[in-house]
C-alpha cells in the first residue's frame, strides 16, 4: 500500500470517529455575554461559567492574589441570589463555576454586571484520539529499531548523548484520563516515595473542577497512561518509548472513562499544575472554540509555563481549544516519513470572528494553527494494562513536543526565558514550506536542533518601566553596534518585552518609548542565554545622542580611505538642529575633523556617512569617533605603515679629510619592523657612510 493511501485511510477512520462522538459532545449550548434571557431559560437547570476581567498585574503573584480576591467578591455577590450557587472558583483563568436551579432571573443580574465579561454554560471537552491497537512486542512493531520511530525522528536519542539530558529536573504535568504507576515504564514524580497519593505528582478531578481526597493513580481509559509514556517512558520494553525519560512525570485526571471531561476539569488541573510549579502542561485533549480558557492559557504562559495542547484530529480548516489559543503551542501530526497526517487540523485564525469580543487587544488580526507537528500515526506506547498499544492522533503528537521542551530545558541547565525556548523550538523544526502554514506549522520538531539553538543564541529580555510602574504596549525597538534596527515589538500588558534569538558575542542596544518618554540602555557583548535588561523611560530626554558607530575598531594602510557610518537619534519631543563631527584624534591634537549641521524630528533617527582619507597621518595610534554636543561613539584606529626612515640633525660645518666628527641620526619605525638599536647597527653605519660621502 502506498504512503499516501495507508495515511489517507488513518486519517479517514480517526475523522468518522471523531465526527460521530462529536454529534453528541458539543450539543451543549454556549452562552456568551450578549445572550438573550430566552436563550438562557431554554437552557434549563444547569451549570454555568461565569467569566470576570483577567487583572493587570506586574507579576505572577500578583496576578494570582489579584485573581483570588476578585473571583471571592464575585462569588460572595452570586452566593447572596435566591436559585444560584457558586459551585467552584477558578483563579487561573479568573472564573466561577455556577449553579443556577431555575429560571433566568440570576442570569440576567450577572450579565449585567461590569465585572462580568460573559455566562456560558459548561460543556465537555474529549481526547484527540482514535483506535487503538494492542502491540505485543514494541521493538518487532518498530522494525527492530532500537528507539521507537518518533523517538528516533525527533533525534531525541541525539540529545541524550551529545548534551547528556533527558529531561532531569524538569516537570511535565500531563492532563488526561489518568496513569497506571505500576506499569514498568512509568515513574510518577512525587514528594513523598511513602504516600500512595503520590504528593504533587498526583490528583483527580471530578465534572465540576473539584479535586477528589485520597484519590490514589488509575487510569480511567489507557488513554492517560499512553500520553505520559510518550514523555517518559524507558526502555522496559526493549525500545525507548518517551522523548524525555528522566523528566519529573505529573498527572491530573481530568478525562473519564469515554475520555471526555468538562471545562471545568481541565481549569482545575491546569491550576493545579501550576500551583505545583509544572515547567510544562501537555494537554492531548480539547472541544470547539472555548474562550474560557483564554485567560487560563494566558495567565499560565505569564508564570514561565509551557501550555502544550493538541491541534485536534478533524482535518484541515479545523481546530480545538485550548490548542487554538494564541500563547498554546498547538501540535499537530505527522507520519513516519514525515508527511502531515491528514486527519490532523490546521486553519488561519481570523482573531475576531473566532473570538470576537472575548479576543485579546494584543493579539494579532489572524494566526495559523498548528505552530508545530510531530510523528502521530501508529505511535505505539505503555497502556494502562501493563502491556503497549500504537495510538494515532495529535493526542500522541502533543507529548512529544512537550518531552522536547523539557530535553531543551533540561540541557540549558538554568532557566531559559520562554520565549527563547519557543523560539527555538520553532527554528529548529523542520518543514517543507518556507513559511509557516496551516499544515505543518513552524515545521515537524527536531529535540537535537531545538537544544542545539537553545545552547547557542542569545535572548535580551526585561521590562519597559517609568516612575517604578511598568509601562505597556511601548515601542521598543532592538539595535546593533552599527546602528542597524535588528528587531522592534511592543511590551505586553507586564511591560515586558524579548528579543531572540540573537547572536553571542554582539552588543545591542534597546530603545523604548511611549507617547512623549523614551529611553534607552544597551547590553555588554551578550553570552548564550538569556540577558535581562530593563529600560527606564524618562519624560525629559537629552538631545541627539549618538545611538551607532560601524566600523568601531579598525587598521588601515597610509593612504588608504574608508568610510565611517553613524546613526544619531534625538530624544527630545521636538526637532533639534545640531553639529555632529567625526574626529580623529592623537595623543597630541585632532588631526582630522569633519563636521555637518543636522536637522532631526522628535524621536527620529538620521544616519551620516564620513568619508575618511588618512594620507596626512602618520603611522600610529589613533582615537576617531563620532560627537555630538552631548554624546558620543569612539574606536580605535590603527594606521600602519612601511620601513625604517632615518634623518640627520646636521648643522652644515665643513669636515677636514681625517677629521673625526660626530652625528645626530635620528630614525623611526613606520612600520611593522620590530628591532633594537643593535639589530639596526648595520643600517646605521650605511647611512653614517652615505652621509660622509655626500658632505
Amino acid at each position: 500500500m502506498s504512503r499516501w493511501s495507508r495515511v489517507s485511510l488513518a486519517g479517514l477512520s480517526v475523522v468518522v470517529v471523531l465526527l460521530l462522538v462529536s454529534s453528541t459532545l458539543f450539543l451543549v449550548g454556549v452562552s456568551s455575554a450578549d445572550s438573550s434571557g430566552a436563550d438562557l431559560a431554554e437552557a434549563g437547570e444547569q451549570r454555568y461559567i461565569v467569566n470576570l476581567d483577567r487583572p493587570e498585574a506586574t507579576s505572577s503573584s500578583e496576578l494570582e492574589r489579584i485573581s483570588r480576591d476578585r473571583t471571592s467578591e464575585a462569588a460572595e455577590k452570586i452566593d447572596s441570589f435566591e436559585s444560584a450557587d457558586v459551585v467552584r472558583e477558578f483563579w487561573i483563568s479568573s472564573s466561577l463555576l455556577v449553579e443556577v436551579e431555575s429560571g433566568v432571573e440570576e442570569l440576567e443580574l450577572l450579565l449585567d454586571d461590569p465585572d462580568v465579561t460573559s455566562v456560558r454554560a459548561e460543556s465537555q471537552v474529549e481526547a484527540a484520539s482514535a483506535a487503538t491497537v494492542a502491540v505485543d512486542d514494541p521493538v518487532e512493531a518498530h522494525g527492530g529499531h532500537i528507539y521507537a520511530w518518533g523517538v528516533d525522528r525527533m533525534s531525541a536519542p541525539d540529545v541524550w548523548s551529545v548534551y547528556d539530558s533527558r529531561g532531569e529536573g524538569v516537570k511535565v504535568a500531563v492532563l488526561d484520563t489518568g496513569v497506571n504507576v505500576s506499569h514498568p515504564d512509568i515513574d510518577l514524580y512525587t514528594r513523598d516515595p511513602g504516600d500512595e497519593t503520590y504528593p504533587g505528582g498526583w490528583a483527580a478531578f471530578n465534572d465540576t473542577g473539584y479535586r477528589i481526597e485520597g484519590s490514589t493513580p488509575f487510569d480511567h481509559d489507557g488513554h492517560g497512561t499512553h500520553v505520559s509514556g510518550l514523555v517518559v517512558a524507558g526502555s522496559e520494553s526493549g525500545a525507548p518509548l518517551g522523548v524525555a525519560p528522566e523528566a519529573d512525570l505529573m498527572h491530573a485526571q481530568v478525562l473519564g472513562e469515554e475520555k471526555t471531561g468538562t471545562v471545568s476539569g481541565v481549569l482545575a488541573g491546569m491550576e493545579w499544575a501550576v500551583e505545583n510549579e509544572a515547567d510544562v502542561v501537555s494537554m492531548s485533549l480539547g472541544k470547539e472554540a472555548e474562550p474560557v480558557f483564554i485567560d487560563a492559557v494566558r495567565s499560565a504562559d505569564d508564570m514561565g509555563v509551557y501550555v502544550v495542547s493538541a491541534v485536534g484530529n478533524v482535518g484541515q480548516g479545523s481546530s480545538t481549544s485550548p490548542g487554538n489559543i494564541y500563547e498554546t503551542i498547538a501540535v499537530g501530526s505527522t507520519d513516519e516519513d514525515g508527511e502531515y497526517a491528514l486527519f490532523s487540523g490546521g486553519e488561519k485564525i481570523d482573531s475576531s470572528d473566532l473570538w470576537g469580543e472575548d479576543r485579546p487587544d494584543d493579539w494579532p488580526d489572524e494566526y495559523v494553527v498548528p505552530d508545530v507537528v510531530a510523528p502521530g500515526v501508529s505511535v505505539t506506547g505503555p497502556w494502562a494494562d501493563g502491556g503497549y498499544s500504537a495510538e494515532s492522533g495529535t493526542s500522541m503528537s502533543t507529548p512529544y513536543v512537550s518531552g522536547s521542551i523539557a530535553l531543551a530545558i533540561s540541557a540549558y541547565e538554568g532557566s531559559p526565558e520562554r520565549t527563547n525556548v519557543v523560539d527555538s523550538l520553532y527554528a529548529g523544526s523542520i518543514s517543507p514550506y518556507d513559511e509557516k502554514n496551516t499544515e505543518y506549522g513552524h515545521g515537524e520538531v527536531n529535540a537535537y536542533e531545538t537544544t542545539q539553538h537553545l545552547l547557542n543564541h542569545a535572548t535580551v529580555t526585561g521590562r519597559v518601566k517609568i516612575d517604578g510602574g511598568v509601562v505597556d504596549n511601548a515601542s521598543v525597538r532592538l539595535y546593533g553596534s552599527d546602528g542597524r534596527l535588528v528587531d522592534e515589538q511592543r511590551t505586553d500588558s507586564l511591560g515586558g518585552y524579548s528579543f531572540a534569538p540573537l547572536d553571542t558575542g554582539e552588543i545591542y542596544t534597546v530603545e523604548a518609548e511611549k507617547d512623549s518618554a523614551s529611553g534607552e540602555n544597551q547590553t555588554s557583548a551578550l553570552p548564550p542565554g538569556s540577558t535581562g535588561l530593563d529600560v527606564t523611560l524618562s519624560e525629559e530626554a537629552a538631545t541627539i545622542d549618538v545611538v551607532g558607530m560601524h566600523p568601531v575598531d579598525l587598521t588601515v594602510e597610509p593612504g588608504q580611505g574608508f568610510e565611517v557610518h553613524s546613526q544619531v537619534k534625538n530624544q527630545a519631543s521636538a526637532s533639534v538642529t545640531e553639529n555632529v563631527s567625526y574626529r580623529v584624534e592623537s595623543d597630541e591634537s585632532t588631526e582630522i575633523e569633519f563636521t555637518e549641521v543636522v536637522e532631526v524630528g522628535a524621536g527620529e533617527r538620521h544616519a551620516l556617512k564620513f568619508d575618511v582619507d588618512v594620507t596626512t597621518l602618520e603611522s600610529g595610534s589613533y582615537i576617531h569617533g563620532v560627537y555630538t554636543e552631548q554624546d558620543e561613539k569612539t574606536g580605535n584606529l590603527l594606521v600602519s605603515g612601511g620601513p625604517v626612515d632615518a634623518f640627520f640633525d646636521d648643522q652644515g660645518e665643513p669636515v677636514d679629510d681625517g677629521e673625526v666628527i660626530q652625528v645626530l641620526l635620528k630614525w623611526k619605525d613606520t612600520g611593522d619592523i620590530n628591532g633594537t638599536k643593535v639589530d639596526n647597527a648595520e643600517l646605521i653605519q650605511l647611512l653614517l657612510t652615505w652621509y660622509g660621502a655626500v658632505r
